[in-house]
């Protein structure tokens, strides 16, 4: 089979953001837009996680000429109302990852960031959205570092997410992305076995079809990126190290430093939770 590579673009916040600390994940409105004028004229045609994957696993689910995925991290209120009205203006649809503790709140995690205070989605927002086309999927239940927690908290926050998610939207919640990124064989297994088919991780590289499944290559958007810049992300070519360490596990030294720092917020949050 051909190996059709594919861009996943990943957004956080669509808003304008003058905290140097956030700044680089909040895209204005306006270059959304331009973003997705962009890929309209160049005949990109937008698709889920979930449909790429079919696509992939079933040989008789084609993909577009030029597909696209369109991914957004933390569910923030602002996607419901600056991301999802553009993205229905231009014909869109997307995969919105969903951190379920803080659904209707503040997104708590980033309190030492000095956005603890930003408004997330509500569950009327994501039922909204989700009837609109967007797909939306697991981000864990407490946005911790999934490879920094021990294994039977992060199964708890896997799976309560997923459940969270299927009994407020009434279907099924087939797609999880890594709270930064970050993963395990063990936490992958974990995943799996919590009945998703997929999982988003980073890697700023085009996705292949030999990508993990549960370890889809992902493009960073940052803030500063107008449309010249999204065109020379869509078509980067992976390095020659890139390619050669698709598939590595991150080094055991990652985990230690991290793991003392993400439990005890683990905890917090679950006190709150």
């Amino acid at each position: 089979m051909e190996d059709q590579r594919v861009p996943i673009l990943m957004y956080h916040s669509i808003s304008t953001s003058t905290n140097p600390r956030f700044k680089r994940w909040a895209v204005s409105a306006e270059i959304f837009d331009q973003h997705l004028s962009y890929l309209s004229r160049n005949r990109y045609a937008s698709i889920t996680v979930t449909d790429l994957m079919k696509a992939r696993i079933h040989s008789d689910v084609k993909l577009p000429e030029r597909p696209v995925v369109l991914t957004f991290d933390d569910a923030y209120a602002d996607f419901y109302e600056n991301a999802f009205p553009a993205l229905q203006r231009h014909g869109c649809v997307a995969t919105l990852y969903v951190p379920t503790a803080y659904v209707g709140g503040t997104c708590g995690w980033l309190q030492g960031d000095g956005e603890g205070a930003r408004q997330m989605a509500t569950w009327s927002h994501l039922a909204e959205v989700s009837a609109g086309g967007i797909e939306c999927g697991g981000h864990s239940h407490s946005h911790v570092q999934m490879d920094a927690i021990p294994a039977a908290i992060a199964n708890t926050e896997i799976a309560r997410c997923k459940s969270m998610l299927e009994d407020h939207l009434g279907q099924g919640v087939f797609s999880f992305a890594y709270p930064s990124g970050w993963t395990t064989a063990s936490v992958k297994r974990l995943v799996h076995a919590a009945g998703y088919t997929s999982a988003c991780a980073i890697k700023n590289m085009l996705s292949s079809s030999a990508d993990d499944p549960f370890e889809l290559a992902r493009l960073v958007v940052t803030g500063d990126m107008d449309v010249e810049g999204l065109a020379r992300l869509l078509h980067r070519a992976p390095t020659r190290i890139e390619t050669a360490f698709r598939h590595v596990a991150r080094p055991v030294w990652r985990f230690v430093p991290r793991y003392r720092a993400h439990l005890k917020g683990y905890e917090m949050t679950a006190m709150q939770h």
